[in-house]
């Protein structure tokens, strides 16, 4: 949730500081640090499942008429039991309707 520098892994983290970054407002709303890792973690969910919706494999696949669904699932350590976050995605204007709602 900070700016540290920590080298290497700072290129495989990018993607989690721009949705953290994205979502600034929300996420400082939340006044606990464990709710508010573990929305970061939701958001992160989401927005990669967008990445692979809006990958050309995938809306290739789409156009051709394939019934392929996405779905943004997290597993939660605390319970072990795994959650779907929102709707599957299963075509493209599934995808628009997701980073609308995420305020993208």
């Amino acid at each position: 949730m900070r700016d540290d520098k920590l080298g290497l892994i700072d290129n495989w983290l990018r993607h989690v500081q721009d949705v953290r970054n994205r979502n600034r407002d929300e996420l400082g709303r939340l006044q606990d640090p464990h709710a508010r890792m573990m929305r970061l973690c939701e958001l992160n969910v989401l927005s990669q499942a967008i990445n692979v919706a809006e990958t050309t494999l995938l809306q290739d696949a789409w156009a051709r008429g394939q019934p392929v669904a996405i779905h943004s699932l997290i597993y939660g350590l605390d319970n072990g039991i795994l959650h779907q976050l929102g709707a599957s995605l299963e075509e493209p204007s599934a995808v628009e309707q997701r980073k609308r709602a995420l305020g993208w």
